[in-house]
């Protein structure tokens, strides 16, 4: 995992303690400085309260994290709350407040700014297969994955030099005993400079083609590239000209036009490249002239990324799908699709414990296969209940393709949580 942690550098300097993970694996860290102006300079950073593990009974009553007197930077033109929350804890009927949405909110000067629930979407975590309970949804994180980082905009309800009473505040708790259950959180507030550029794009990541592991759920590819750009510039982005292809290979040109403010993302689905004509190359993409002007910072326009060889498959083949039981075969459906999205062959309503096999027949191209299950628990046991409840383990289903004399071809593992997605070419 990449974090950008340039808010950070007013204190990364000379000798720091540094405390990292909680001692359950072996972790590699590394620091990397990346030469440039960034968007707009960091001038300090300050904790509104101190980073800790809090019970959510007292975050309610707000006898923890009560309202703070801060004065704002008056050297600084913009503001900004960073706060990241996970939530821990199995209390009450529905576990809190690791397995229980909660609604979260600042105020300032007694009154209500930002709200948001602390709420994550674990069913497409990329780091999978796992085991266990990881593709449920959780507070804030999933098993392996980055914690949620939350970020509000304070510059557009301030005056720089002001003093302002910060409040965080929570949903109250029911009294079901899920008070019992707790939060980690921290909160900062980072104090920025004007923006150093009117007109700069940014290309942040290049999403496909890609071999990250953490874009391994939509990869490899063989249609469209699929980039973030960012505009780091003063200046509304209203357009911008992107140059994309392999490194050795034809460019494509790509007009986007719509309006992103200062900071704001976009991500863009590109038309479609050939990949069949080299392995294993390298796809490079380049934005240039925001607004139709010369970007005023050109170091952070390009980015390359490696080409991953799609599976091959014959002009026929057979779709093998062996459902899971215990009343969990209905929860899933597949389809497989031109890349345009017209599907080609469809099927769901499945019954459990049952062998379904598809003859499939497609002409050359590119394709998509997509096998969903609406629980987000893939098609393995739940092996978590051998001992409490033996008769909801059930049995492993089974996803898998082969040639017509009935060699395997690709398998994937039914710990996939809420769907498989893989790019194909048939040739």
């Amino acid at each position: 995992w990449i974090y950008d942690i340039s808010e950070y550098s007013p204190i990364l300097k000379g000798s720091i303690p540094l405390t990292v993970g909680n001692n359950q694996e072996l972790l590699d860290l590394k620091f990397h400085f990346i030469k440039g102006a960034p968007a707009r300079d960091v001038l300090s950073v300050e904790q509104i309260y101190a980073h800790g593990d809090y019970k959510y009974e007292f975050l309610s009553n707000d006898s923890l994290l009560s309202s703070t007197q801060i004065i704002l930077d008056p050297k600084a033109s913009a503001y900004q709350i960073k706060s990241i929350i996970s939530g821990h804890g199995h209390a009450g009927p529905f576990n809190c407040c690791e397995w229980d949405s909660k609604t979260h909110t600042w105020y300032m000067n007694n009154w209500e700014l930002f709200r948001w629930n602390v709420w994550t979407d674990c069913g497409n975590n990329p780091i999978y297969p796992q085991g266990g309970t990881w593709p449920f949804d959780r507070a804030g994180w999933c098993p392996g994955s980055i914690v949620d980082e939350s970020l509000f905009e304070l510059t557009p309800y301030v005056v720089p030099g002001d003093t302002i009473m910060l409040d965080y505040g929570i949903e109250n708790y029911y009294n079901n005993g899920e008070k019992d259950g707790t939060f980690r959180m921290t909160h900062q507030l980072i104090s920025y400079g004007k923006p150093n550029f009117k007109n700069d794009v940014e290309l942040v990541e290049i999403l496909a083609p890609s071999s990250k592991n953490k874009n391994s759920r939509i990869n490899p590819i063989c249609d469209n590239p699929i980039i973030v750009i960012r505009n780091s510039g003063a200046f509304d982005l209203q357009s911008v000209e992107i140059k994309y292809g392999l490194k050795n290979g034809k460019k494509s040109k790509y007009k986007w036009h719509g309006n992103l403010a200062f900071l704001e993302l976009d991500t863009l689905v590109l038309s479609p490249i050939d990949f069949t004509k080299t392995k294993n190359n390298i796809f490079i993409a380049t934005l240039l002239k925001p607004n139709g002007v010369r970007d005023e910072n050109s170091i952070n326009n390009s980015l390359s990324s490696l080409v991953v060889d799609p599976i091959s498959f014959p002009r026929e083949f057979i779709l093998k799908i062996h459902t899971n039981n215990i009343n969990r075969a209905h929860e899933n459906s597949f389809t497989i699709s031109r890349v345009d999205g017209d599907v080609i062959y469809e099927d769901s309503n499945f019954i459990d414990d049952t062998e379904y096999n598809y003859n499939i027949k497609l002409k050359k191209g590119c394709y998509r296969f997509l096998f969903s299950d609406k629980k987000q628990d893939g098609i393995s046991i739940h092996w978590w209940y051998k001992k409490s409840n033996p008769n909801k383990v059930g049995i492993n289903g089974s996803v898998e393709f082969l040639s017509v004399s009935g060699n395997k071809i690709h398998e994937f593992n039914p710990d996939f949580g809420q769907e498989l997605k893989l790019n194909f070419r048939v040739d």
